[in-house]
C-alpha cells in the first residue's frame, strides 16, 4: 500500500507513478505520509485522517490551502513548486495587458457585425496607442 497520496486534479497518474512505483496510493488511508496538492483545503479536518503524514508538496506556488499552523503542531514539512506556471501567467498577463490596451476582442466581436470593408471606420475610439500609455505593475512576484 503506497505512502504518496495525490489529493486533485491529476486524473492520470502515470509519470507519478513512473517515478513513485508502489509508493503511489490510488486512495487515501491512515498510512499515508505524503500528500501532493493542488486545490484541496489542507485544514486540520482533513488532515485528521492522515496520523502519519511527515510532508505536504503543494504543486504550485502558493500554500494558502494549507493550514500552516496545523501542519507546524504535527511537524509536517511543507514544501511548494514556487516557478509552477510562471512563463505561462506571465505570457497570459502580457496578452490581457495587450487586449485591454487595444481591445482586440472587442473590436473583433464588433467588426464582425460591421458592412463589408467597412471594419476600419469603425475604430474604437476610447483606446490610445499603446506608447501613448504608462504601464505600472504592483505586486508580481516571480514574474
Amino acid at each position: 500500500m503506497g505512502r504518496v497520496y495525490i489529493t486533485d486534479y491529476v486524473e492520470d497518474s502515470k509519470v507519478e507513478a513512473a517515478i513513485l512505483g508502489e509508493e503511489l496510493s490510488k486512495e487515501p488511508h491512515e498510512d499515508i505520509e505524503v500528500l501532493l496538492v493542488w486545490h484541496q483545503q489542507v485544514n486540520e479536518e482533513y488532515l485528521r485522517q492522515f496520523p502519519k503524514l511527515r510532508g505536504i508538496v503543494r504543486y504550485g506556488s502558493g500554500i494558502d490551502n494549507i493550514d500552516l499552523d496545523c501542519a507546524k503542531s504535527r511537524k509536517i514539512i511543507i514544501c511548494n513548486t514556487p516557478d509552477y506556471g510562471i512563463d505561462e501567467v506571465a505570457d497570459s498577463a502580457l496578452a490581457m495587458i495587450l487586449q485591454g490596451a487595444r481591445g482586440v476582442t472587442r473590436y473583433d466581436a464588433l467588426c464582425r457585425h460591421y458592412p463589408d470593408g467597412t471594419w476600419q471606420e469603425h475604430t474604437l475610439k476610447y483606446l490610445k496607442r499603446v506608447e501613448e500609455s504608462t504601464l505600472g505593475l504592483y505586486g508580481c512576484g516571480r514574474l
